[in-house]
């Protein structure tokens, strides 16, 4: 497509899904599973997405006399956990505890404007302007820490140790940030970013799964997962939106379909008792790792991984199905959803 992939290890992802899975000791398993009856499948799955999004984002941190910080950024947060991260990020550049910021959400007229959450363009977008943001905080608040410190703007200097604050150069003479921006009447830090800058998660999937002959239900068995999603912000936030993302791929391959009654047009899976969402008892215990390959085309080397499940996970399984029917003599495999009486249906007439 034209695109420069700027951060890659695949040798060390694939390497390490390998072993993971255990990939060389599979056709044991596969054995051990026909003397059982059960036709055992493996698939694999190296992918590549490109995320970023649109190109306009905005953010404010507004610093307030009494303590606290109010930020506020042009994403919505349906779940990922934003206002843990979005702390993170700001916590770091300026210092403070991330339990005294506040995000400020689902206000369309505090920001002028903003890409909204998609195509994985959140963390990188969000990190960009916050980062500017708090560079502007330091950059209005230090002119309170002059009158505070009686020195020039020109002799004093930003740390973030000790809860974030300004020093004379040289002493240790110091006053907090928001002493410094009380001085002024608070300070708020504004963040821009209208550009495109793109980045290429990456990993590899492996997936081990059982079906049954004899009434073409299939079972998840194994699960492993190496990614590459650069510098990793909150590790626990990351890895439970890949699970998240895999049991969605998986429920797509496996069984959820809109069924419809082909003359009237109306839904015949009208609640979730006749829709078959994935489940965490049919889910195994995942092997989860991570590969951290920073991203050269923003400041935390960050890449979008909001999707990255989905799309490992969909063909890994799928693969994994044809690769069982094709054990059990299927000479064609049936289009997914793999429910099933398609599996049955296969099966029997192979």
């Amino acid at each position: 497509g034209g695109f420069v992939f700027d951060s890659l290890d695949t040798d060390r992802n694939l390497d390490d899904a390998i072993a993971a899975s255990d990939w060389t000791g599979f056709q044991a398993r596969a054995a051990e599973a026909e003397a059982r009856g059960r036709l055992r499948g493996i698939g694999l799955t190296y992918y590549f997405e490109r995320t970023g999004g649109g190109p306009v984002e905005n953010a404010f941190l507004r610093v307030l006399p009494e303590g606290r910080i109010e930020a506020a950024v042009g994403t919505q947060s349906n779940g990922q956990g934003h206002e843990t991260v979005w702390a993170q990020i700001v916590s770091e550049k300026l210092g403070v505890d991330p339990e005294v910021v506040h995000l400020l959400m689902g206000d369309s007229d505090l920001l002028p404007a903003g890409g909204g959450t998609g195509g994985s363009r959140a963390l990188i977008m969000a990190s960009r302007v916050f980062i500017l943001a708090a560079e502007d905080v330091i950059a209005k608040a230090v002119e309170g820490a002059a009158q505070k410190l009686e020195a020039a703007v020109a002799d004093i200097e930003y740390t973030v140790e000790d809860g974030g604050r300004f020093r004379i150069k040289g002493t240790d003479r110091t006053v907090g940030l928001f002493e410094a921006a009380a001085a002024i009447g608070g300070v708020t830090g504004e963040g821009v970013v209208n550009d495109r800058e793109s980045t290429f998660p990456n990993g590899c999937h492996v997936c081990e799964l059982e079906a049954d002959p004899e009434t073409g239900f299939a079972t998840l068995e194994a699960y492993a997962i190496v990614d590459d999603f650069g510098t990793i912000v909150n590790p626990l936030i990351v890895e439970g939106q890949v699970h998240g993302g895999v049991v969605q791929g998986a429920g797509q391959v496996l069984g959820e379909a809109a069924a419809w009654d082909p003359e009237t047009g109306q839904p015949l899976a009208a609640s979730f008792m006749d829709y078959q969402l994935p489940r965490a008892a049919d889910m195994p215990s995942f092997s989860f790792k991570l590969n951290e390959i920073p991203s050269t085309t923003n400041p935390l080397g960050v890449k979008g991984c909001g999707e990255a499940g989905c799309v490992g996970g969909i063909p890994a399984v799928a693969l994994a199905m044809q690769d069982a029917l094709l054990r059990g003599g299927a000479t064609a495999t049936p289009a997914p959803p793999f429910t099933p009486q398609k599996v049955w249906k296969a099966l029997s007439e192979a």
